[in-house]
């Protein structure tokens, strides 16, 4: 049986407060009591660097079993056009996401913003990434809601990853 994850973008927020954490909680509380709230949250830093092991280990703690962290890798920023796509096990597992233990969630491949669906490109990538760590793509437009587009990421069991924003209101599932 399927499980749907709902996260939000990080949880480190305090100008959440009082809307979302009560308002006297303290900052180093803010995961514990979003993990009551929400089952799944992206962990935007990887992108850029990784977490300390102590970091890792305190986010653990604060979160039940059955939490997911979906972790933002590096190499969505390197994506070519030309379908150059080169998938390291160095680069995922640099990037944090198999560091969770059994609540690594899903590695986040965030597309660019103004990158149009192509399933040539799609399928090149996807074939790529290994198995054993599991992912989920986030686009960017309505180009990439297709059937085909579904097809595929079934096919290779990725995750999609929707994201309103300002630039994209997703209307039809």
């Amino acid at each position: 049986m399927s499980r749907l994850y709902a996260g939000t973008s990080g949880f480190a927020y305090a100008a959440w407060k009082p809307e979302f954490y009560p308002q006297k909680l303290a900052a180093k509380d803010f995961l514990k009591y979003y993990a009551t709230r929400l089952n799944a949250v992206e962990i935007n830093y990887t992108f850029r660097q990784l977490p300390k092991a102590a970091t890792l280990e305190n986010w653990v703690t604060a979160t039940p079993e059955g939490f997911l962290f979906a972790c933002k890798l590096t190499c969505a920023s390197r994506i070519s056009i030309a379908c150059r796509i080169r998938i390291h096990r160095a680069v995922l597992q640099g990037a944090g996401a198999t560091s969770f233990g059994p609540q690594a969630g899903s590695g986040l491949f965030q597309l660019p913003p103004n990158f149009k669906g192509r399933l040539c490109l799609a399928a090149v990538f996807l074939a790529q990434l290994p198995d054993d760590i599991s992912h989920h793509v986030r686009v960017p437009n309505a180009t990439w809601l297709t059937d085909e587009v579904y097809r595929l990421l079934e096919r290779h069991r990725v995750a999609l990853c929707l994201a309103e924003s300002d630039n994209f209101e997703v209307r039809k599932w």
